[in-house]
């Protein structure tokens, strides 16, 4: 059996203010279900594809992003493979999971909300079971099941396969979005990988950089570049897995091909606008020193660059001065669970961490534009009252 693994889509993702769905669109048309899938097939033709997590880049997507992920769905059923989702930290399960029904008559299978009743959802694919679970916190399981004694993230798990009677008799390939053998990760304890013994194999979401935990566990990784860190090590895959009714298995790793490149440059302002770097229209993050007397240094380096995400000076001595959008506000979701983990000793709820988005942005976007008084009338709990 022939399977495509891919996750952390992050559809309608905005990346220092520039919108990326041109980016998202060409990874997943012309590359993974293009060029990729012609490749594959042209050996074996690939039966499935998993996709573990974080479909969505917002718990509430556009209706953009929305029409994107069905046609994406679509041209896969199209391609004759059947398609399994579990649900991501960025995603809502109630909403991923709104049309599972119907979607199921189509060969689409999509990880029902966590609950006693159905911690996992399983399903066949020919000779093995895929189960699909859907992102869960310590608080999450133990408000499903309060009589059992879980001191940990890996105990909840535990226990949630468990209930999910996992893994069963049937060799089973497992989907979920977790942060996997890491230790406290951001301020959030991760899931001890021995977790996921007796799967056959498990598909890993979460992480953005691809990396095996284990011979029969992977992170396969984002198909774009989300992040400054990630530009650092820009290459992107999604995984071709074979197995065997024995359990033999092989996973290859297949590049994306990005519609635009992802580069860091560190150097003085001489030098970047010299020959010794090329014009691009690679996303860039740059960080130029020695512009003493340099009037207008981002629109000029723009004039190489043009997609340049963010702009940093190096100041002798000091911190790094962001002059471009990004930075700060760039993972505020990431970084809010974190700080609210780290505070009350919970994972944040979605309620509560799309009101802080909301605020966030409301607030970055008065602040901008000078029109914070306006911001206090039209939201009386952002004002000092």
């Amino acid at each position: 059996m022939r399977i495509i693994h891919i996750s952390d889509l992050h559809i309608g993702k905005r990346l220092c203010e520039t919108d990326l769905t041109d980016d998202i669109r060409y990874a997943l048309f012309d590359e993974i279900l293009g060029r990729i899938f012609r490749e594959a097939a042209a050996e074996k033709k690939p039966q499935a594809l998993i996709i573990s997590g974080d479909i969505y880049d917002k718990s509430l997507p556009s209706a953009e992003a929305e029409e994107l992920f069905g046609k994406f769905l679509a041209a896969a059923v199209g391609l004759g493979m059947k398609v399994f989702v579990s649900s991501g930290n960025h995603d809502s399960a109630r909403r991923l999971a709104s049309h599972a029904g119907l979607l199921s008559e189509l060969g689409v299978y999509i990880s029902l909300p966590f609950s006693a009743e159905t911690p996992a959802r399983v399903e066949r694919l020919g000779d093995f079971d895929v189960a699909m679970l859907p992102y869960v916190s310590l608080s999450d399981v133990r408000g499903e099941f309060p009589d059992e004694e879980l001191p940990d993230l890996t105990a909840a798990v535990n226990c949630a396969l468990s209930h999910a009677g996992l893994p069963g008799e049937r060799p089973c390939i497992l989907a979920a979005h977790a942060t996997v053998g890491m230790g406290v990760v951001g301020g959030a304890e991760s899931v001890d990988k021995s977790a996921f013994d007796g799967f056959a194999y498990t598909c890993l979401g979460h992480i953005h950089t691809p990396q095996d935990i284990t011979d029969k566990m992977r992170y396969c990784g984002s198909p774009v570049c989300y992040s400054g860190s990630e530009a650092k090590q820009p290459q992107k895959y999604c995984d071709i897995i074979d197995i065997g009714p024995d359990g033999a298995l092989s996973v290859r790793h297949a590049e994306i091909h990005p519609l635009h490149g992802f580069c860091v440059m560190e150097d003085t302002f001489a030098r970047l606008m010299g020959d010794e770097y090329p014009p691009t229209d690679d996303y860039c993050y740059i960080k130029v020193g020695e512009t003493d007397g340099v009037e207008g240094v981002a629109a000029l380096l723009r004039t190489k660059f043009p997609n340049m995400l963010s702009l940093s000076h190096d100041v002798r001595g000091g911190a790094s001065d962001e002059e471009e959008a990004g930075g700060s506000g760039e993972d505020f979701s990431e970084d809010f669970s974190s700080f609210y983990k780290a505070v009350t000793h919970e994972d944040v709820d979605e309620e509560t961490l799309r009101t802080a988005e909301y605020i966030f942005h409301r607030t970055e976007e008065a602040c901008a534009a000078g029109t914070t008084a306006e911001l206090e009338a039209a939201d009386p709990a952002l004002s000092d009252d």
